[in-house]
Formats: structure tokens, C-alpha cells, sequence
């Protein structure tokens, strides 16, 4: 499996207005540990929606949740503990009204 690489200091979507109840794509995360921030945002509201931001050591699994959100507009979260896992991924564990969900990503050194 190939996955792209997040580059540190360079916003990547890592889930683009997907509806579907399932986990998004993987991503490779640097090498070094670093810190996050992560927006959400939405085509339009939904009256309810969760939100997951997942890591792994392997591109398998198994998958830790690292932030979740249940905001229904959009917002920026931030991950202030540096992360060295060597994967992530967004997954949409709840989203009733089938809102177009993006999630951009950006990683910085701590």
C-alpha cells in the first residue's frame, strides 16, 4: 500500500467531503514526533456528527483515537502532545444528515 506523506508545515486534506460512516484513507505521518492541528468543515451543518482522529504504528491497525469532535460547525482542534505514531487517519463515526465532511491537517515541530 502507498500512502502519502504528510510533509511538516503543509495543510493536507486528509478527508474530502466524504458522507460515508467509515474510516477515510491512510496517511504517513513524519518520521520525527510533532505536534497537529486539524479543521473540520462541512457543506452543510449537520444536526449531529462525530468526528475521529486515528493513529497507528503500522498501516493496518490497530487504530488509537488521538481527538474526536462532535462540532457541528466548522473548527480548528489542536494536538499540543507530540505524536510519533507513524499513521493517521479521519473517521467519521456518526453523521446523520449525510454532511459532506472535510478534515485538513497540518503537523509542525513541537
Amino acid at each position: 500500500m502507498s500512502n502519502t506523506l504528510i510533509n511538516i508545515g503543509v495543510p493536507c486534506i486528509i478527508l474530502n467531503a466524504a458522507v460515508d460512516v467509515e474510516p477515510g484513507d491512510v496517511f504517513a505521518l513524519p518520521s520525527r514526533a510533532c505536534v497537529m492541528g486539524w479543521q473540520t468543515s462541512f457543506d452543510e451543518n449537520p444536526s449531529t456528527v462525530s468526528l475521529a482522529l486515528e493513529i497507528a504504528m503500522e498501516e493496518v491497525g490497530p487504530w488509537t483515537s488521538l481527538d474526536t469532535s462532535t462540532t457541528v460547525t466548522p473548527a480548528l482542534r489542536t494536538i499540543s502532545t507530540p505524536t510519533a505514531a507513524r499513521f493517521i487517519r479521519a473517521n467519521i463515526v456518526d453523521n446523520d444528515d449525510d454532511a459532506e465532511v472535510t478534515i485538513e491537517l497540518i503537523c509542525k515541530v513541537p
